[in-house]
């Protein structure tokens, strides 16, 4: 018998799992001034300090993990970009690997 991988879905949100604040630890999610490295997620959009990304396409590869495609702004330059998002099972960790890798926290309280 044939196995077949699933087939991914596509969408054009960010599922509501990653939306948030984000940040290298809970010290900077309570500084702002701090937290220059500090993502917010959105249903479109992928907000850092100075980066801001348009999201174009949302692919949901696994439960977990997604594949966010789209365009970013940062100082100036724009250009394409693709970043695959991995949520931890208990949804407090958040890793960007791709043309972005990070880990960050999820701020609480926020």
């Amino acid at each position: 018998m044939a196995s077949f991988a699933p087939v991914a879905a596509f969408a054009d949100a960010i599922p509501t799992a990653f939306h948030g604040n984000w940040s290298q630890s809970q010290a900077t999610c309570n500084d702002p001034n701090e937290d220059t490295h500090g993502l917010t997620i959105t249903p479109n959009a992928l907000s850092f300090y100075e980066l801001q990304i348009k999201v174009a396409q949302v692919t949901d590869v696994a439960p977990g993990y997604v594949k966010v495609e789209g365009t970013y702004r940062d100082a100036g330059d724009t250009g394409q970009i693709a970043v695959d998002m991995f949520l931890s099972t208990e949804d407090s960790v958040l890793a960007l690997s791709g043309d972005l890798n990070s880990q960050l926290v999820r701020c609480r309280g926020k």
